[in-house]
Parts: structure tokens; sequence; C-alpha cells
């Protein structure tokens, strides 16, 4: 699972992106817009802390259903009807209910990712077994499949992200400053998320080639650990195993 993008994401606090300095500030109505940022910024960093709770949640094991307070937040977009450029609209309305869909496109995100694969270990033995070998094989293609889906899914919140802030119509100098960000952000995420993928990527890899070794090379248990039977396949069965272990430790 995509954690550290997950994190990333739900870190990306619009008020943040927006803000200038003293000497950056122009006329009086940038300031007005600024204004309108400082109103939002409270209850964004709110979101994104329950965000951040709720991946928590998804660590510790839960069912996919929302806590109350995600819950009021799904609601409240719902019911809201309301269009980020429809600048009749206050600004800080507008920008509170851009983060709410982020936020709940993040949530989406986290129930369609967390726990759709067995995360179960294995021992020396399982290595042994054609059923459990199996089940690791099987388990091995999910989170593949699953690394492949992710990295697609959290570009696409990320392309997202930029284009509501289009949306929002804001005046040329503030959007030019949130969009310079949200494209640094996409910039930094998807070099972070092609590094830890790459390591998990690695550890699968090994895992399957650990396993397809064992499919057609006969070993047994002495004291817990594997011998095996051919004496010759020690030095291959050693590489591959400290192959294992070693893309194991950068999970």
């Amino acid at each position: 699972m995509a954690l550290v993008a997950i994190m990333t994401l739900s870190a990306d606090a619009v008020p943040a992106a927006a803000g200038s300095s003293a000497d950056d500030r122009g006329p009086e109505s940038d300031q007005a817009v600024q204004h309108e940022f400082d109103m939002a910024r409270p209850e964004i960093v709110r979101l994104n802390q329950l965000l951040n709770a709720e991946l928590v949640r998804a660590l510790a094991g839960w069912t996919g259903a929302p806590s109350a307070a995600m819950q009021r937040v799904m609601e409240e977009s719902s019911h809201s009807h309301l269009a980020l450029g429809d600048t009749t609209v206050p600004l800080h309305r507008r920008l509170i209910e851009r983060q709410r869909l982020e936020v709940i496109a993040g949530f989406k995100w986290l129930t369609a990712t967390v726990g759709h694969c067995d995360e179960n270990g294995f021992g020396p033995a399982d290595l042994l077994d054609d059923r459990s070998r199996s089940r690791i094989k099987s388990v091995s293609r999910c989170h593949q499949s699953s690394l492949d889906r992710d990295q697609l899914d959290i570009h696409q919140l990320s392309a997202a992200n930029e284009a509501s802030v289009i949306e929002l119509k804001l005046p040329p100098a503030f959007q030019k400053r949130m969009l310079r960000e949200a494209r640094r952000n996409m910039e930094r995420q998807d070099a972070e998320i092609a590094s830890t993928y790459a390591h998990r990527r690695a550890f699968w890899e090994a895992t399957d080639d650990l396993v397809k070794f064992f499919d057609t090379h006969p070993a047994h248990l002495a004291a817990n650990r594997i011998v095996m039977d051919d004496g010759s396949d020690g030095l291959a069965a050693e590489y591959l195993l400290a192959r294992f272990i070693e893309t194991s430790k950068q999970q």
C-alpha cells in the first residue's frame, strides 16, 4: 500500500500553497483574497488531520466504513452542491469545499486499497509445502498488481488536485503560486512513490524467485532450517534466501 503517498496527499494544505510574504502581497484586493485563505486554513488543517486519522484506522485494521467524523464530511459535501468556480460564493467556502473533495477522494482511495491483499507472512516450512507456496504466489500477484494500480491512482489524484486550482478562478498571482506548488508536490510525490515502489517490487520479485525455486528443488527442515535434498542446490538456495531477506529489510 502507498502509505507514504497518501500521507503526502493529505499534507497538501491549500492555504500553505497560496501563502505570500509581506513583500509579495499585491493591492488591497489581493489582501482580501489572502484573508479568505486565512479564514479557510483552520478547517483545511482539520480535514487533513481527519484523513490522516482514517489512515491510522486503516493500518490498525478496519472494515472500510468511514468514521463518524468522515461520514459527516461526506454528507456535508453531498448536501452543499457548491461549485468551486462559482465566484458568487465566498472564496473561503469554496476552498474548504475543495479540500473536502480532496479528503473524500483520499478516503475512497484508502477503502479501495487497504486490506485487499493478504498481509500474513510465511516461514521456512511454507516454502516446502505445495499449498503454502501457491498461496504465497497468489499474495505476490495481488501486491504487485496493487502497486501498479495505486501508482496510477495517486498520480491521477494529484492531477485532479491541480485541475481544481484552475476551477477556483483565483486572481492570477494566487493561481500561479498554487499551481506551482501543486506541480512541485506532484513531482516530489511521484519521485517518492517510484523509489518506495521500486523497493516493494524488488521484494515481491525476490519472493517469486524464492518460491519458484522450491517448486522444482526438493528440501526438508532440520532444526527449523531448510536443507536441500541435493547438496548442489545449497548455494542457489542461500543466494535466493539472502536476497529475499535483504529486500524485506527495505520495506
